[in-house]
């Protein structure tokens, strides 16, 4: 895990906290784009599975806080997947 992603996810983490999910949304979704861009290989390398399993889990939660249901059932289907 980088510092970049532990940082993104500690902002997000705060953005929802302190009551702005809409922001927390941009921060992991913007982290989420990030880690595709990597390539990650979850199935392959077990240290990726649990980085996008959270991502996935965090974003499904937002997404219901902000009302975007169809959003958040995606993530849990990305996530039932991985």
């Amino acid at each position: 895990m980088t510092d970049a992603y532990v940082v993104a996810s500690a902002l997000a983490d705060y953005e929802a906290q302190e009551g702005d999910p809409h922001r927390a949304v941009q921060v992991y979704e913007d982290l989420l784009d990030k880690v595709m861009a990597a390539k990650p290989e979850p199935l392959t390398d077990l240290r990726d599975a649990p980085r996008m399993s959270r991502l996935y889990e965090n974003l499904a939660v937002l997404y219901r806080r902000t009302g975007e249901t169809a959003q958040a059932k995606a993530m849990d289907m990305r996530r039932l997947d991985l």
